[in-house]
């Protein structure tokens, strides 16, 4: 079986839900917690930060999610390094980021671990709305990494 985490984990429940996979979730809010607490999808929740060293082991997870959670005055770019450390060899961190905004932080960090050989690009979605009856200015675009 693998093991999934996911952050933010509103998209990220329909990932580990339809894969089989354990999953571990890290949420930045008590009330969320127990939001997917009640769903019970994930075999573990943390309520901690993004940005901050995570709990977990390096290179403990097949692969690591997030949804949602890198947009403007959210979770910073700094988050993507530390992600990576928990991700084994050949397994997938998977990501979504504005799309209609300019985040350089993110792109900066994104060249850094390019250049720095701990990640290959596989797969960079179209845009799309996100919340669309709520935000529909808001467009995202998914983005699939390989982690060496």
């Amino acid at each position: 079986m693998r093991k999934q985490r996911g952050s933010g984990c509103g998209g990220s429940i329909a990932l580990v839900a339809n894969t089989g996979a354990i999953g571990a979730a890290t949420i930045n809010a008590a009330g969320m917690l127990e939001v997917a607490r009640r769903k019970g999808v994930y075999a573990e929740l943390a309520c901690c930060a993004l940005g901050e060293a995570l709990p977990y082991a390096e290179r403990c997870f097949d692969a690591v999610t997030v949804a949602g959670a890198f947009t403007p005055g959210h979770a910073p770019a700094s988050s993507l390094a530390d992600l990576v450390r928990l991700v084994r060899p050949g397994g997938y961190l998977v990501f979504s980021l504005r799309d209609d905004v300019a985040q350089p932080d993110f792109t900066a960090a994104i060249a850094d671990l390019t250049r720095a050989g701990a990640w290959n690009l596989l797969h960079t979605g179209a845009p799309f709305q996100s919340l669309p009856k709520v935000e529909p200015h808001v467009r995202n675009r998914l983005y699939v990494y390989s982690v060496n």
